[in-house]
Order: structure tokens, then C-alpha cells, then sequence
């Protein structure tokens, strides 16, 4: 599965619209509106919908008026039905509409606390889902109840691959806490992303050496650590960044997942609402 990371692994998306020729995205929980803006760097037409009014306002002062994303606000589900027979072809779903995740209840119980298999409902009507590429946040939640959650408002992680199956020939995974599921011919493109991955994370004996050395640092590295952690998220994943490429050891940098410290101060991160 790999590990638990927050935001969109943007190197995968990157990787599944160039081979499956994908031309839009929608996302569902816009949050601040940067995974928008992010992919809009990858495809021509973005729609993201975001359903709490202050996330809404938010994401509409940081996306402004930039050329081919569009903000939607309201209830995914219903959101995604009036709009996927607009769509101008294969499509990249990121799906991040589910709440509480973080521990905070974020939605009026007149929502449900996960509209995932609705959403994926409204998806598969879609002229294009079959040849769409799907990728869902929070994967770990889908195998067992978070202590915040409320069971019976969450399909498991079975429920949401068999569903995923049926929208046409899929391959459908987890990995890095995100469920993946693409047409069959993608698979190759999956791997390759996650082999990629496991390379730049140098394996299983470098992460056995990496436990061994954060648990007794030398005070050079125990320095270092502390004042990098001082730092505001961009300014930390440059120094990692820096610190790498001159052969100093450092927690590598988040540069490929768009996660709330990439978007905002770290206080703010920690009282945002959204998983």
C-alpha cells in the first residue's frame, strides 16, 4: 500500500493523462483550490466542486480568474451528474469530498459523511468512464472505520472496488493511501509511477538505515532537523530539496502530493476541517 501521505500524487496524474490521453479533470473537495490549479497545468479544462461556503470563498480568492478552471459549489453527487455529459472526453476524477478525516465533523448531517459510492454513480454515466481514470484520497479509510466516522455512511474497501469494476474494463489498487483505478491498458503506467516511486524512496534496507538514524541522529542531522522544522512547508521542502542534492541526508521534500502544507501556513493546516 505504501504509505499515508495527503493531497494528490500530482506525478501520477501527470503520468495518466499523458498515456490515457486524458482532457479534463474534476475534482470534488476543491479545499483551497490548488490541486485545481495544479492540474490545470495538465489539462485544458478543470471543474472542481467544493460544497462548505468559507472553503469555496477561499478557493475562489486563490484560483482568481485563471483561464479554464471552473469552481462549482454544492453536493458532489449532484454536482457530478450535471455535469459529466459536459465533459469533452476521458476525464481524471480526484475524489476528496469525503469529511472528517482529520477528526473535525465538516459537513451537516443532511450530507452524507461519504458520498463516494454516489459520486461514482454519477461518474459512470459519463459518455467517457470507461476510459476515465479514477483516484480516490484517504484509502485507509475504506478498510476499517476511523474512530470520528459514523460506519454505516462508508463503504468499504470491497464495496468501492467492485463498483470501480464495473464502470468497464479496470485495474484498481491502492498505493500511498490513494485508491487508483484506470482502464486495464494503463496498468503499465501505474507500475512504472510506482516503481518510480520505490526507487526515489531507495528501498527497503534504506528505510530499515532511515529508522536506525532518526532514532539516534548524530547532533549534525539533530540540528538540522530542528531548524528545518521552523520553517513555513514551501521554504522546508526547498532546504530538503538543497540539502539532498549536496549529500546531506533530510526528510525528502513533498514536491510530488499537494497536501495543506504546500498550500498554507502550518497553523492554518492544522485547523483546516478537510482530510
Amino acid at each position: 500500500m505504501g504509505i499515508v501521505t495527503f493531497g494528490l500524487p500530482i506525478d501520477l496524474a501527470r503520468e495518466l493523462v499523458r498515456a490515457g490521453g486524458l482532457s479534463a479533470a474534476v475534482e470534488s473537495g476543491t479545499y483551497l483550490g490548488d490541486s485545481a490549479i495544479a492540474l490545470r497545468e495538465l489539462v485544458p479544462t478543470v471543474v472542481s466542486i467544493e460544497l462548505l461556503d468559507e472553503l469555496y470563498e477561499r478557493a475562489k480568492r486563490n484560483v482568481g480568474n485563471r483561464e479554464g478552471i471552473e469552481l462549482l459549489k454544492g453536493y458532489s453527487p449532484l454536482v457530478l451528474s450535471e455535469i459529466v455529459d459536459q465533459l469533452p472526453g476521458p476525464t481524471l476524477f480526484w475524489l476528496d469530498a469525503h469529511g472528517g478525516t482529520e477528526g473535525v465533523p465538516d459537513l451537516d448531517a443532511e450530507f452524507s459523511e461519504c458520498p463516494l459510492m454516489d459520486e461514482l454513480a454519477a461518474i459512470a454515466k459519463s459518455p467517457f468512464a470507461n476510459r476515465s481514470c479514477i483516484v480516490i484520497d484517504d484509502a485507509r479509510a475504506f478498510f476499517g472505520p476511523m474512530l470520528q466516522h459514523d460506519p454505516s455512511q462508508w463503504p468499504t474497501f470491497s464495496e468501492v472496488s467492485d463498483y470501480l469494476r464495473t464502470m468497464g474494463d479496470r485495474y484498481v489498487t491502492v498505493l500511498d493511501d490513494v485508491i487508483i483505478a484506470v482502464p486495464s491498458d494503463l496498468q503499465s503506467t501505474v507500475n512504472a509511477w510506482w516503481r518510480t516511486k520505490l526507487s526515489q524512496r531507495h528501498g527497503y534496507e534504506a528505510l530499515q538505515e532511515r529508522v536506525q538514524q532518526l532514532s539516534d541522529p548524530s547532533p549534525l542531522e539533530a540540528s538540522v532537523r530542528l531548524a528545518r522544522s521552523l520553517l513555513p512547508g514551501r521554504l522546508r521542502n526547498s532546504v530538503s530539496l538543497w540539502l539532498t542534492s549536496h549529500g546531506v541526508k533530510a526528510p525528502a521534500a513533498r514536491q510530488n502530493y499537494l497536501g495543506s502544507d504546500q498550500i498554507i501556513g502550518d497553523e492554518q493546516a492544522k485547523a483546516s476541517p478537510r482530510g
